[in-house]
């Protein structure tokens, strides 16, 4: 490229004549008889590039051949700078009119230079035969079909619809691995050869000046030169946010299924009545989930920037909207059908995630149903037929196989615990209190898993413990509030206020209660008289979440902590009864002593 360069240089400044080999010193008194410009261009610019090109020829390596096109092009440039920086005190010519000569000159030889290339190309692309009938998909292209786009590539031409070309360019600047950059080679898919730089900026123009829309990541691949690594530096952010994006929106069923369900079990605080039946369609779950998927690995893949905290709360804003705008999605019912069959129906109403409105409407909700016979409910007929959750998985694989394949089993175990828990519940005779702090456990996201499963004799165990030990408590309570009252009551009648900050203190309200003979409280209590009735609740209803037996212990300590105030209240009355027993005797002493005063005056 370079010879051919310096060739057209010596027909532009009419120097064919002069040896522009600098291996050896020639003298060429020849060159002073030419005019004055091309002289100056001679000595100040291209005697200078011959040696930078014998010095670059003469350290490089036989290897370094596909480096050395790229290293002639810049040394033209690089020579020239180091020409118009360089100054010469003792030149009869000034330094401003010496640069002004050589550019003019350069310009001159560039100019023909381009034009002859521009030449070359044309004919090649002429001449050249295409190398492929058929684009990417298949289809029947020929060179001049509208949307096309060629490409003179290792003497062959090849034709390109203009999208095929620009996502073939795209797939390859946004790959990541585990959504870290790794970007590809960008390669002819005909040949496997990767295209060169000129290749990439004359496709980038041609989408210019044609208006086809370019996205920025490839815009932001031209500012970096087409280098890789600047390119990576300036646009990680993006190309992870690309990846993510394409991930979730265009992931497929497979890959994204479980993804969904990991979802579901780490956001289980915030979708407390959607439960996923099993037998679900996987397609429509995972269409369904698509925008929450995006929010969702935002949170888990994005850099520590504002959008990874806002899509956090934005996907816990929006599954909670979710839950509460449609608990029945996921359900599946069997509706029967006057021939006598039945049709399977799966509830996928939904709503629209997409729709604008202000934080104070209701959400759009979009009414949508899977109906299927029995014998199209595959997923559900192949759970049934194995008897085990790990069905789901396709191709004989097992759970752990899969990326985050573990957190479907989860979800429905939690399911199916959570159904039994509820059905127990229902059939005991409880208050409304006790059932709705129950579910409150269940969805409870404490250090303490919820379906955390322990021995059923050692939770048994310890709760009749914790009762047997409570029930004590509560009637050493009452019996200690009794004595008091009857003290304070023989004592004094303004002592009577003692008594009742006492038995407030206690939890307990004096006002109609009543012993019956077993020993118990039967009247009115405040606060905590149903401590020990929810003990022996939990004892009676064959309670096996470890989560239940904390709460049997809470209510243990609540016992206790009656106790300890009520001793602090018998503590502080037995000293103020002392202080007001010092008081009268000291009166007493003051009476007696004003008596005896009086007698001696008498006498």
């Amino acid at each position: 490229m370079l010879d051919i360069f310096v060739y057209v240089c010596q027909h532009v400044m009419n120097c064919v004549h002069i040896n522009m080999d600098v291996s050896s010193f020639i003298f060429q008194p020849e060159i002073f008889a030419l005019e004055h410009e091309t002289s100056n261009f001679l000595m100040d610019y291209m005697f200078p590039l011959m040696h930078a090109k014998l010095k670059v020829e003469n350290f490089r390596k036989p290897c370094d051949d596909s480096m050395l096109c790229i290293t002639y092009r810049r040394l033209k440039f690089s020579v020239l700078e180091d020409v118009l920086k360089e100054s010469r005190p003792f030149s009869p010519i000034s330094h401003k009119i010496r640069n002004e000569s050589v550019m003019m000159s350069l310009s001159r030889c560039q100019r023909i230079y381009h034009t002859l290339g521009r030449f070359v190309q044309i004919c090649k692309a002429r001449c050249a035969p295409v190398r492929n009938s058929q684009d990417l998909h298949l289809d029947d292209i020929s060179e001049g079909d509208p949307n096309t786009y060629y490409i003179m590539h290792m003497g062959a031409k090849y034709v390109f619809r203009v999208n095929e070309l620009r996502n073939t360019i795209m797939s390859c600047i946004v790959n990541t691995d585990e959504f870290f950059p790794d970007i590809l080679d960008i390669r002819n898919p005909y040949n496997n050869i990767a295209f060169s730089s000129c290749d990439l900026y004359n496709f980038y123009f041609f989408l210019k000046t044609h208006n086809y829309s370019i996205h920025s990541l490839l815009h932001g691949f031209f500012l970096s030169n087409f280098d890789v690594v600047r390119y990576v530096e300036d646009y990680e952010v993006l190309i992870r946010d690309k990846a993510i994006n394409d991930h979730a929106m265009r992931g497929t069923v497979a890959v994204l299924y479980p993804t969904v369900f990991r979802m579901l079990v780490e956001y289980r605080k915030h979708i407390k009545y959607i439960n996923i039946a099993a037998g679900f369609p996987k397609k429509k779950l995972v269409d369904v989930m698509r925008p929450y998927l995006y929010l969702y690995l935002i949170t888990l893949h994005y850099p520590n920037l504002p959008k990874r905290f806002d899509s956090r709360s934005i996907l816990t804003g929006r599954l909670s909207e979710f839950d509460s705008s449609c608990p029945n999605f996921g359900q599946r019912a069997i509706i029967p059908q006057m021939d006598g069959g039945c049709i399977i129906r799966y509830v996928a109403t939904r709503p629209n995630f997409y729709r604008l409105r202000l934080p104070i409407e209701a959400p759009i909700v979009i009414i949508d149903n899977v109906n299927m016979s029995h014998k199209d409910d595959i997923l559900f007929n192949r759970i049934e037929e194995n008897k085990t959750i790990d069905a789901w998985c396709d191709d004989n694989q097992i759970p752990s196989d899969v990326d985050d394949g573990t957190y479907v089993t989860d979800y429905y175990i939690r399911a199916m615990n959570k159904e039994n828990y509820q059905d127990r519940v229902s059939d005991d005779d409880t208050d409304d209190d006790t059932r709705t702090y129950s579910a409150a456990t269940l969805s409870d996201d404490s250090s303490i898993e919820d379906d955390t499963i322990v021995d059923d004799t050692t939770v048994v165990d310890d709760l009749d413990e914790l009762v047997s030990v409570s029930v004590q408590l509560y009637n050493d309570i009452e019996s200690e509030i009794a004595a008091t009252m009857d003290a304070t009551m023989d004592a004094t009648m303004d002592n009577s206020s003692v008594a009742d900050s006492t038995l407030m203190d206690c939890g307990i309200s004096d006002d109609n209660n009543e012993i019956d003979s077993d020993g118990y409280d039967t009247g009115s209590v405040s606060g905590d008289t149903s401590l020990v009735s929810e003990l022996l609740e939990l004892s009676l209803s064959d309670i096996h979440v470890a989560q239940h037996l904390i709460r049997a212990e809470g209510l243990h300590e609540r016992i206790t902590d009656m106790i300890r105030n009520q001793n602090d209240t018998n503590d502080n009355n037995l000293f103020g009864q002392q202080q007001q027993h010092q008081s009268d005797e000291n009166e007493d002493d003051d009476d007696w002593m004003d008596s005896d005063d009086e007698m001696c005056y008498d006498r």
